[in-house]
């Protein structure tokens, strides 16, 4: 069975795909979901003390996520979330993967220029992440899956161009942007798989 990567994006960790984890493993699919280099801590603790995480850049974060594929037996499927799906188009770009998913994904480009990690506040987390969802829900997320976000987010370098391996793009328009883990997750990730499953490509010579 093909593994699949879960990518998180910024201000949660892999946290943020413990549902998909389970759901997916327990259809027979080897799961990896991969943290940042220095957001490999939990929640609390991230939150508690952000340092390890204030000197990671994008590139670090890329090379990081490409030798973990790299290891694998076979090209996985990328799904990846927020900026994560920024970081799906890239490893697809380079040639790494056989399908990717990019759900809500955003540029990286939103914290820039500052001296410390960047945290969000309840009120600006349901702005950017759960508006559509009830304050009550949207409190229980933020404790869950938020943490701060390195002080200077920059795409560096440029993309690369390849044959790359196929690619969908899933926007919630009319959903919380935190999909992976908002309720009614489990749609969207079967949804996600039997897209991902039927475009596979097993080479990309």
């Amino acid at each position: 069975m093909r593994t699949i990567v879960l990518i998180h994006g910024f201000w949660v960790t892999p946290r943020s795909w413990e549902h998909w984890v389970r759901h997916y493993e327990d259809r027979g699919f080897h799961v990896l979901a991969p943290a940042y280099p220095g957001f490999e801590a939990e929640v609390e603790a991230l939150n508690a003390d952000p340092a390890p995480i204030e000197a990671v850049t994008v590139e670090q974060i890329v090379e990081h996520l490409a030798r973990a594929v790299d290891e694998l037996d076979e090209p996985p499927i990328l799904i990846g979330h927020a900026a994560g799906g920024e970081f799906v188009q890239r490893l697809l770009e380079r040639g790494h993967g056989a399908a990717g998913v990019a759900i809500n994904s955003a540029p990286t480009a939103a914290v820039a220029d500052r001296d410390r990690a960047v945290a969000f506040t309840h009120a600006q987390w349901r702005s950017a992440f759960t508006r559509t969802l009830d304050e009550t829900v949207s409190r229980a997320l933020y404790e869950r899956y938020h943490v701060p976000a390195p002080p200077a987010i920059r795409w560096d370098g440029d993309r690369l161009e390849h044959r790359r391996a196929p690619l969908l793009f899933i926007s919630g328009s009319d959903g919380p942007h935190l999909l992976p883990a908002a309720p009614g997750w489990e749609a969207l990730a079967d949804y996600v798989l039997g897209w991902a499953v039927a475009n596979v490509r097993e080479t990309l010579a």
